[in-house]
């Protein structure tokens, strides 16, 4: 441990030096390896209750996340082999699904990061990624409380997988139910007093998840449908800031929306005219479409329901 606080003690002028030679960063990375991760794995496969108190420091101390957070993208072989055993302790059952809440987002940052470096190689297989974006939606959890080292932790890795486009990886892997669950956390999260760049993320992300849903018309529908719930004129349960949100999702994406618009309407059962103007003026832009066939006989006269 003594070698790890060293190492810490260098702080962001052994950070400057390596933005440009990766090798001091490996280097340190490596060594946490060992004073952490080895001594994890020892207690691990011996089956010592120990484990439970280092996985707790590592959630407290963070200090592998650090590190991570300050290594640029690079493909260089060495960096991938050095974060070889920090991926696999990371991705473990033994962290994944640790008790402590400050351990498993701590985890989540760290995988994120990894993702970051590595990309466009996947480090992880397809199972080990969808317990990943399980574990990020319970990170975005933590956005509403506007404080502690949960939610430090959550804005960065909303930061982080917004701007490295890590969400689309779930498109990938057709992972759609943690897409609509994050949808809704995103909605029933922000607040008035969020800072400018945690709405931001959030619009990005599901921008980006609409916008290369592809041929997955299930989720883009799926998408439709919950933003029109928060578009619908009179929801009490729909914040201010939520609306501002819906609304720049869905005039951003009004192109990608519009084959399925019809039916979401249909499905929500309600007049066209209760929804808000920016669902309205979409809808008047394809009425003289072959998509109007879509909708019911409830729905017959709709030039006349919009005017």
């Amino acid at each position: 441990m003594k070698l790890l606080s060293q190492m810490w003690m260098l702080g962001y002028d052994a950070f400057g030096y390596t933005y440009g030679h990766h090798e001091g960063v490996v280097d340190m990375i490596r060594c946490l390896d060992q004073t952490f991760f080895l001594r994890f794995d020892s207690y691990w496969v011996n089956g010592n209750g120990g484990v439970r108190a280092i996985a707790g420091s590592f959630g407290r101390d963070a200090k592998l996340e650090h590190f991570l957070q300050h290594i640029k993208q690079d493909r260089k072989p060495f960096i991938e082999t050095a974060l070889e055993p920090a991926s696999e302790a990371l991705i473990s059952n033994a962290l994944m699904g640790h008790e402590e809440f400050d351990v498993k987002i701590t985890v989540v940052s760290c995988i994120t990061e990894i993702i970051r470096i590595t990309a466009p190689k996947e480090p992880f297989t397809e199972d080990q990624m969808e317990d990943y974006f399980k574990l990020v939606n319970t990170a975005y959890g933590k956005l509403p409380s506007l404080a502690g080292r949960a939610y430090s932790k959550a804005v960065s890795i909303i930061q982080a997988v917004s701007t490295f486009h890590i969400c689309v990886l779930m498109l990938d892997y057709e992972s759609h139910d943690p897409v609509v669950e994050m949808f809704h956390l995103f909605l029933d999260g922000i607040q008035l007093t969020h800072p400018q760049e945690i709405p931001l993320s959030m619009e990005h992300i599901m921008v980006l998840m609409i916008q290369n849903a592809g041929d997955s018309e299930e989720f883009v529908l799926e998408a439709a449908k919950i933003l029109l719930s928060a578009l619908k004129k009179g929801n009490e349960n729909v914040s201010s800031c939520a609306l501002q949100l819906a609304r720049n999702v869905f005039k951003t994406c009004a192109s990608d929306l519009k084959n399925c618009l019809p039916e979401a309407v249909r499905h929500m059962g309600v007049a066209v005219q209760e929804f808000d103007d920016v669902v309205t003026s979409s809808l008047h832009g394809i009425t003289q479409s072959d998509d109007m066939v879509c909708f019911s006989s409830n729905f017959a006269d709709y030039s006349s329901m919009i005017d």
